[in-house]
C-alpha cells in the first residue's frame, strides 16, 4: 500500500514538472510584431515575428523570412520564460532560435547566446 501511495506521489509530481513546459506551434499573440534593441552594434537590425514566420531585418538592408515549424518554452523563475522557435528557409534548412522573454514593460527578449542585449517590441 504504502508503494502503491508514493508511486502516485512520484507520478503526481512528474505530470506536474512536465505541465509547466509550453510545447506549442506559435507563440503567444504578445510576440508578434517588431522587436528592436538600442545597442549601436544592432541599431540597423530588427526580428519580427508573424503568426508562422520570422523575419530578419540586417544591417545590409537584406530581409529575410523563415517558417516557424515548432515552438517550445518553459517558465523560469522570477517572472523569466525561455522559448526556442524552430525555423526553416525555403530549402529546408532547419535552425533554432532560443531566447528569454519577460512579460514586464511590453515584453523584453534577450537572446540566450547574448543576454547582455534587450529587443523591445516597437508600439504601433
Amino acid at each position: 500500500m504504502r508503494n502503491h501511495r508514493l508511486f502516485q506521489v512520484v507520478w503526481l509530481i512528474i505530470i506536474l514538472v512536465a505541465s509547466s513546459c509550453v510545447s506549442q506551434t506559435q507563440l503567444p499573440d504578445e510576440f508578434l510584431g517588431t522587436w528592436k534593441t538600442e545597442a549601436l552594434k544592432y541599431q540597423d537590425t530588427f526580428f519580427e515575428i508573424k503568426t508562422d514566420l520570422l523575419v530578419l531585418g540586417m544591417k545590409t538592408g537584406e530581409v529575410q523570412s523563415f517558417t516557424i515549424a515548432k515552438v517550445e518554452g518553459k517558465k523560469l523563475c522570477e517572472g523569466w520564460e525561455l522559448y526556442t522557435v524552430f525555423y526553416q528557409n525555403d530549402s529546408l534548412q532547419k535552425f533554432e532560435f532560443p531566447f528569454y522573454y519577460k512579460a514586464a514593460k511590453n515584453g523584453v527578449i534577450r537572446f540566450k547566446n547574448q543576454e547582455n542585449l534587450v529587443w523591445k517590441k516597437e508600439i504601433q
